[in-house]
This record gives C-alpha cells, sequence and structure tokens, in this order.
C-alpha cells in the first residue's frame, strides 16, 4: 500500500470532499497523512502555513479543492489536484481562481465533464460513502420532500418557495453527518436543484440514502453516470413530478431502489480514489 500525503483543509466547510477521500484511502489500505494547511488568525480569517513540515517522501502529494485560496503543494512530486467546484472557477474564497490554483500539478482530475475542457485533465465525477450515505432501517417518512443546501441563489429561492406553498410536508435548510443522512431517509422525494451545471454531492448521496432524487437537468454527464435519473426541466413540470410520485407509491418505491442501487454499486469514493491512484501510477 502506498504513503499518501492528501492537502485539504476543512475550516470553512465540515463536509468538504478531501474528508471523504481521506475515510476512502484509509480503507483502501494506504497510509495517509493529512496535511491542514489552514489555521485561523483568531479574528475571523485564515492564515497559510506553508508547507515547510511536509514531508517530501509521500508516493503522491494530493490536494483535494476545498474552494479556499493558497497555494498547492506543487514543489512536491508527485502531485495531483481534484478540482471539484468548476461551475465557480473564479469564486474561490479568498479571491482566486481554480486556474490559477491547477497551475503546476503534474495531474488534474475535475469533478465536472465540463471542467476538463477549461482546465484539461480528467474526468473523475463525485461519489458517496456508502457505508455513510444509506438507507436507514424502520424510518417514518416523515417529510413529502425535502432539499438539504443553500437556498442563497435565485434560482433556488423562487422554486423552493414555490413548492413549499403547494407541498407543506418538506424539510429546506442545511445539514451534515448523520443528520443529512436522516433527513434523507425521512424523505418521499429529494429534491436537487443544480446550479452551474453542477453534477454535485446532492447528486450522489441522495440516491445513496435510498429516497427518489429528482434534479434538474444539465446536460453534464449525468447520463452517463446514472440509469434511472428523474428529471425537470421547468417549475410546473417538477410539480408534476412532485403530484404524480407522491401519489403513487410503489413506483416511487421501487425506482428509488433502483438509484440507490446502482449509485452504492458504481459511485464510491473508493472506487474514485482507486481511479485516481492508477491514473497517476500509485499502487
Amino acid at each position: 500500500m502506498a504513503r499518501l500525503a492528501l492537502i485539504y483543509d476543512a475550516l470553512v466547510r465540515p463536509d468538504t470532499t478531501g474528508i471523504w477521500c481521506d475515510r476512502a484511502l484509509r480503507l483502501l489500505g494506504h497510509e495517509v497523512h493529512h496535511y491542514a494547511p489552514l489555521a485561523s488568525d483568531g479574528r475571523g480569517g485564515l492564515v497559510f502555513l506553508g508547507y515547510q513540515t511536509l514531508p517530501s517522501d509521500y508516493e503522491l502529494y494530493l490536494q483535494i479543492d476545498d474552494d479556499l485560496s493558497y497555494p498547492g503543494p506543487v514543489a512536491f512530486h508527485p502531485n495531483a489536484y481534484w478540482c471539484i467546484d468548476t461551475h465557480r472557477l473564479d469564486q474561490m474564497v479568498g479571491g482566486w481562481s481554480r486556474r490559477r490554483k491547477a497551475e503546476g500539478f503534474d495531474r488534474l482530475f475535475t469533478a465536472q465533464l465540463d471542467g476538463v475542457d477549461v482546465l484539461g485533465g480528467s474526468w473523475l465525477p463525485l461519489a458517496c460513502d456508502p457505508s455513510i450515505h444509506r438507507p436507514l432501517p424502520e424510518v417514518v417518512h416523515e417529510f413529502d420532500w425535502c432539499f438539504v443546501g443553500s437556498t442563497e441563489f435565485a434560482l433556488r429561492r423562487e422554486l423552493l418557495t414555490r413548492l413549499m406553498a403547494r407541498f407543506p410536508r418538506h424539510f429546506v435548510g442545511r445539514a451534515y453527518g448523520e443528520d443529512l443522512v436522516s433527513i434523507f431517509n425521512r424523505s418521499r422525494l429529494i429534491l436537487n436543484i443544480s446550479v452551474g451545471k453542477d453534477v454535485n454531492m446532492r447528486c450522489f448521496e441522495a440516491q445513496a440514502c435510498g429516497g427518489l432524487l429528482l434534479t434538474n437537468r444539465v446536460d453534464n454527464g449525468e447520463d452517463q453516470l446514472f440509469s434511472h435519473l428523474v428529471t425537470y426541466a421547468t417549475a410546473e413540470e417538477l410539480e408534476e413530478v412532485f403530484s404524480y410520485f407522491l401519489g403513487h407509491d410503489a413506483e416511487r418505491t421501487a425506482l428509488a431502489a433502483r438509484q440507490c442501487e446502482e449509485t452504492r454499486r458504481r459511485h464510491s469514493y473508493q472506487q474514485r480514489m482507486s481511479e485516481l491512484l492508477a491514473a497517476c501510477g500509485v499502487t
């Protein structure tokens, strides 16, 4: 098994992708050193710590996109960068562009298919952790539907306001970890509203938990990833889909089970990390 340095910070987002990569690599049997490159300055800001204490003998230095502006470990080789939010190319916290962040890496992977056109590299989609994102036994469907995520975008606010008025048994808000898993399991329908053509974490985590995922079509590789995806194009169409599946329990349950089985079988972080390491020549 390989000795790996994993570079990411979780100061801003407790569910940042690096956490799932770290867990997957350890489950695969690799020796993983997590290097957190930032620290709080005590005044609400962040300080870059540099790489002076990072050993130079790892078999791969892997930077996972954490949406934060600081230099990557490009002086250490071999290295790689998994760029996640290419739909927010120039909007990293701290003002950097992901183009700048990607400079100097030996290998580049992007979580979004259209990110390859922008940055180059290879497509490596997001995933789920089947041991965490899972159906729970004997769960009660407390909610007809849920949306877990940020509501700061106008596109989301307008659609959610409309749906909340018509379908009042819902959960809308943020959740992480086991709280997120619980909400997904307690919901008959799980809504995703993608921004910027992003095939996001929610697409994988929701389906792995066993609820029926409904998402707007973004034409960014989702048809290559999922065989049973339910998509919508307009608010009117989404309301019709909501009404149909809330009124057809057996059909909804069967389709959700197919989504769940495929996602858990094909889209785990262990599979993604194995693919990345193989592409980097690390065994």
